[in-house]
């Protein structure tokens, strides 16, 4: 039994080569995904998605721009 699920084939092909450069990294670890999930703080359930195209990417938190001015606490 093959260890992966075949990806959809509507995927996108950047998605479809981000989950292939994954699968390849866990294959070489030689890990489960429960292993590499304890050693990266993700979840196992996060990881199946990222390894299995359902996630393309984490979603990452807008910052605010280095040139606008820290706020002012008000007193």
């Amino acid at each position: 039994m093959p260890r992966w699920r075949a990806l959809p084939d509507e995927l996108d092909p950047q998605v479809r080569e981000f989950a292939g450069q994954l699968r390849r990294l866990v294959d070489r670890s030689g890990l489960s995904i429960a292993a590499v999930a304890d050693r990266t703080g993700y979840g196992k359930t996060s990881w199946d998605r990222y390894l299995n195209g359902r996630l393309s990417r984490p979603r990452v938190r807008s910052s605010p721009s280095p040139r606008s001015p820290a706020p002012v606490p008000s007193i």
